[in-house]
């Protein structure tokens, strides 16, 4: 036995020395189970790229991506967009995602996400010359990893995109509209979330993939004492026996929270008994009343003990100690007692 604790014991030091790998949080674009993801995100784009749009972030998007261009002219001064192309229609049928007219030049924009890189540019490219003429026209791959381009496109990776952006939007947000900018937030992590996912921490992988038989063991172990902390809480449940009028039904919520429910004209109190690995806890509260200290202070269990207030009633007990050294025999006639007390 003390050899295997010794093991356990090291492997956590081990564990404790590593960085931990970094908590992906779903966003709501994620959850919403978008469809057709490129075509998604390029109205997005198409949006926020539009400096006459509602957003109020003027071109905060379009000279961030201008400014990922090596040597490009428009770094610097305000640009104005006359208007914003979705799916842009050139010759033999075939389509470019994106192309934004302004003053005085034009950017034509192919959005890669998932699918590879497989268009003709250098047809998108002489075409979109030849519609946008007399002009300075840049021509864009946007994608998650560095694209081969060919003629005068440049390739620009979303964390390239983002960054900038980032690091321009401060004075921007004042007049940004917080609603329309919250969206965009939320939309570029959504991007970040798929080009992140290959920065794996890869001494933490190492580690998990080499012990991984000590962490089943360990997992198992845990699982047994969880079964062992469920059978105590029902087993202390089935104890609990008492008599009060108002008692209205007894139940057992998240496998270790034992519930009794206590009916009067107006109200329903709920006494709660929490039971954990190294800790028990009791309160009373009343369920769905904003006047509840009012109620509860009437009852024989808030009179005639002195209980400390809570977030939402009273703390009857609070005890630290392991579920497995708990005299269950005294823990549950403790309970009967204060439950008889609630009543009027």
């Amino acid at each position: 036995m003390e050899a295997e604790f010794l093991k356990y014991q090291k492997l956590f030091t081990e564990f404790n020395k590593l960085d931990k790998m970094e908590d992906t949080f779903v966003t709501f674009m994620e959850l919403s189970g978008y469809p057709h993801f490129e075509n998604v995100c390029s109205n997005i784009l198409s949006f926020y790229f539009d400096t006459q749009q509602k957003h109020g972030l003027k071109d905060l998007a379009i000279k961030s991506l201008l400014q990922c261009i090596p040597e490009s002219d428009y770094g610097f001064g305000e640009i104005y967009t006359k208007e914003v192309h979705r799916a842009y229609g050139i010759k033999d049928l075939k389509r470019i995602d994106l192309v934004i007219d302004c003053n005085d030049f034009c950017v034509s924009i192919e959005n890669k996400i998932f699918h590879w890189l497989h268009n003709d540019l250098p047809v998108y490219e002489s075409e979109i010359n030849k519609k946008f003429p007399n002009q300075k026209n840049y021509h864009i791959v946007l994608s998650l990893k560095k694209e081969n381009v060919t003629g005068s496109f440049v390739s620009i990776t979303y964390e390239q995109f983002f960054n900038r952006l980032k690091s321009n939007i401060g004075h921007y947000s004042i007049e940004g509209n917080n609603t329309y900018i919250i969206y965009f937030l939320d939309f570029i992590k959504t991007i970040e979330n798929h080009y992140k996912m290959t920065d794996v921490n890869k001494e933490m992988f190492q580690f998990l993939i080499s012990n991984q038989e000590i962490i089943n063991e360990i997992e198992t172990e845990k699982n047994k004492l969880k079964n062992l902390l469920i059978g105590t809480v029902n087993k202390i449940s089935q104890r609990i026996e008492f008599e009060n009028p108002n008692f209205y039904k007894k139940w057992i919520y998240q496998r270790n929270v034992i519930v009794h429910d206590f009916k009067f004209d107006d109200y329903i109190v709920g006494v709660d008994l929490w039971i954990d690995y190294n800790f028990y806890a009791m309160d009373i509260f009343v369920r769905s009343n904003e006047k509840y200290y009012q109620f509860l202070n009437q009852l024989e269990i808030c009179k005639n003990n002195s209980l400390k207030e809570n977030t939402r009633g009273y703390d009857i007990i609070k005890r630290k100690i392991n579920f497995f050294d708990i005299n269950e025999d005294e823990l549950v006639n403790e309970v009967e007692n204060i439950l008889k007390q609630v009543k009027l």
